[in-house]
């Protein structure tokens, strides 16, 4: 949810009704939000069984995403994984990426 969205109220109750009742989840096989929650996919029910220490991932910083907006990076969305699973050349693709990165970087005084 957008913490400037005019309407976080609606935003909240919908996400709090799409992780507890929808079904989504479940339906779907996919690893429930809900801690209290059991998974449906057998396979990750025997992947729990060996008691792994999840990781979540940690917010980035507004800096990290000014930078990646003006370098004009799609972090989070799908695009930048597809474009290097499919990049000829890998290493020149990290390249790039680390170029704009630059560019961008120094543009905003960073």
């Amino acid at each position: 949810m957008n913490k400037q969205s005019k309407n976080k109220e609606a935003a909240f109750a919908w996400i709090d009704f799409f992780v507890k009742e929808s079904g989504y989840v479940e339906e779907n096989g996919f690893i429930p939000v809900l801690t209290t929650n059991e998974p449906t996919l057998p396979q990750m029910t025997e992947f729990l069984s060996y008691q792994p220490s999840l990781i979540e991932s940690a917010d980035r910083d507004a800096t990290f995403y000014r930078i990646g907006n003006a370098a004009q990076i799609p972090f989070g969305t799908g695009a930048l994984v597809q474009e290097l699973a499919v990049a000829p050349d890998l290493q020149q693709e990290f390249e790039k990426l680390n170029k704009r990165w630059q560019k961008a970087k120094k543009s905003l005084g960073y």
